[in-house]
Order: structure tokens, then C-alpha cells, then sequence
């Protein structure tokens, strides 16, 4: 650990610094190339460590495509690479990866990680994805993030996204081609991008297709009524005591949206339209344990919130016992 060195008026000198042998003198070594193994130079690349989850200083690979990174600990990282400003890929052993999760570890224990070879796929960040999204009465919706969610057979297998500026315009870089979705999120209540407008249904999403060239979406505006309305209130113990933090669903008509309480139990969150909800509390994460509010508690199947041309607030969502009993 470094150990600050006190000035008092006067020099200080003969400071001594005293490394070890394995400071600095491990590297990851590789070459980043393009679809058909031509070399990519000035490509910015940098390493992340895993445990901290925090990335260092990028390098540039040289005319050759190769970059030689040095590592000051011993650890797991995993290599980034960026292609262009909001676009990046990662190291993994048979090819590059879009989504982090995906990257092959790199482990440094007591020696060099040679011979890397990241290859750069035909479609890779070359496609935007531009719009712009204004509210329900004309004025831009500035500062909300749009995600894209690359599927596959119905997954979300990636998801990127960027947020709108003062204009309500946003620009996203694909970073692989495919079919998108698009989406954003107003205090907990999803809109969707379809093909005529937008909708909070879940079944009316429609897919962009991304596919050698960039896609300029028409002006989307939110319709009068949509997500306007909000419920309000706490989230507590059976005893009274708030459940700060805790992650809930609101659901109506099958479809559920989810947010979390804040340091007081408290939470606010829009609803699509008027209608009746229900929630649904995640008491644990490991090993999941999902709670409905039972009987005639607020907020139950059988006692839902009622939405109708106004805000619902003072409501007191209460567990009818200790998280360890309802989770058994």
C-alpha cells in the first residue's frame, strides 16, 4: 500500500521506493485482427479486472495489430476492446464476445499470457440505431436511457443502449448485427418501440433488424395517458419496521414491472394505464424466494390496487410474517 510522504516547510529527500520483482514485469501479449486476419492498428484495448470490477488505462495495438499490456498483481482479468465511443468487445478464446459476461478470463499467477488473438467480426459496431422520443404533450424526454436488447429465439442475449440528450434524440451503436428491441424506462413503467408508436405491452414490442446498414426510426411521441399515473407508498415488516432496498413487481394483466424501495421502504413507481395491480416481493436473491402478498393484505391477488384517473398514494404494503418464515 502506498504511504503518503509529509511535507513540513522543508525538502524531503532521499525517498526510496522498493518494488518487488513482480511489479510491472508480466504482460499479456497478443494481436487484435480484422474479419479476413488483416492487422488493426490504433485499436484501443485495455484490461479489467474481474474481483474489482473496474478497467485500467487503454493501450493502442501497433501497425502489426499486436499490443503488449503490463500487469502490476497477480489476478483474473478480461481483455476489452473498443471499437468505436459507447461500442465494445471482449476477449474470448474462440472468438470476441458482446456481452462482458461472456469474456474468457485471463489468469495471471506467475508468468506471461502470450499469443491472444481477438478477431473483429464482419458487422461489429459499424450500425446506428437514431430516434427521438418526445412526451405526451410535444416536450422532449431529455436525459431517459433507450436500451436495445439483441435477441435470439426470444432472449436478451446483450443489452446496450444510450441515453437522450436535451432534443430527445438518442444514437446507438450496434455492436453485432441482428434483431433488436427497443425500450425505456419512466420511474418504473416500460415503453416499447412497435411499429406504430410505442406500448407498454409487452406482446406489442416489435424487432428492428440491424443488418448492413444503420436504422433512422421515425419520431416516437408518448400517448396522452400513458405511464402518467403513479402508486405510491411503503414497503414494511409485519412489525411496521421498513424493507429499505428491497426489489418488487407490479403487475396487471399478467405483465410486471420492477423497482426497488429506497432507504426508508419507501417507493414510487408509474403504472401503464388505469387498471388493478398486485405486487410480488423478492424477500431473497440466493436461493430465490418470490412472495405474493397473501389474502386480503393491500396489494394482494385478492385486494389489488385500484388505478383510476389519479395517483394512489399512502399505500402499506405489509409481509404477514418474518422473511426467514415466508421463505422457509
Amino acid at each position: 500500500m502506498a504511504q503518503p510522504v509529509q511535507v513540513d516547510g522543508v525538502d524531503v529527500q532521499e525517498i526510496k521506493i522498493r518494488t518487488s520483482g513482480s511489479v510491472c514485469g508480466w504482460y499479456i501479449r497478443g494481436q487484435v485482427v480484422g474479419p479476413n486476419s488483416e492487422p488493426l492498428a490504433g485499436m484501443s484495448i485495455r484490461h479489467c479486472d474481474i474481483a474489482m470490477n473496474r478497467c485500467f488505462l487503454p493501450h493502442s495495438t501497433a501497425l502489426d495489430g499486436s499490443f503488449a499490456i503490463s500487469i502490476t498483481a497477480s489476478g483474473s482479468y478480461r481483455l476489452r476492446l473498443d471499437l468505436v465511443d459507447g461500442c465494445s468487445v471482449y476477449y474470448r478464446t474462440s472468438r470476441v464476445a458482446i456481452d462482458r459476461d461472456e469474456a474468457t478470463p485471463i489468469t495471471i499467477v506467475d508468468g506471461h499470457v502470450r499469443g491472444l488473438l481477438l478477431r473483429v467480426l464482419n458487422g461489429m459496431c459499424l450500425y446506428q440505431t437514431r430516434g427521438s422520443v418526445r412526451q405526451a404533450d410535444g416536450q422532449p424526454l431529455a436525459d431517459t436511457r433507450v436500451s436495445a436488447c439483441l435477441e435470439v429465439d426470444g432472449d436478451c442475449v446483450f443489452r446496450t443502449g444510450r441515453n437522450t440528450d436535451d432534443h430527445g434524440a438518442f444514437a446507438i451503436i450496434a455492436p453485432a448485427e441482428g434483431d433488436y428491441r427497443l425500450s425505456f424506462n419512466l420511474e418504473g413503467c416500460t415503453v416499447y418501440f412497435s411499429s406504430d408508436g410505442l406500448s407498454t405491452a409487452h406482446g406489442e414490442r416489435s424487432t428492428m433488424r440491424v443488418e448492413g446498414h444503420s436504422v433512422r426510426l421515425n419520431p416516437r411521441q408518448i400517448p396522452e395517458g400513458m405511464c402518467a399515473l403513479r402508486i405510491s407508498g411503503r414497503f414494511v415488516h409485519s412489525d411496521g419496521a421498513p424493507l429499505s432496498g428491497e426489489w418488487l413487481n407490479v403487475c396487471n394483466a399478467g405483465e410486471c414491472r420492477g423497482f426497488r424501495t429506497d432507504e426508508n421502504g419507501e417507493f414510487a413507481i408509474r403504472v401503464p394505464a388505469d387498471g388493478s395491480y398486485n405486487f410480488l416481493a423478492q424477500l431473497q436473491s440466493e436461493p430465490s424466494c418470490w412472495h405474493h402478498l397473501d389474502g386480503e393484505a393491500l396489494g394482494s391477488r385478492n385486494n389489488p390496487v385500484s388505478v383510476s384517473d389519479a395517483d394512489v398514494t399512502g399505500v402499506v404494503l405489509r409481509l404477514p410474517g418474518t422473511i426467514e418464515e415466508l421463505c422457509g
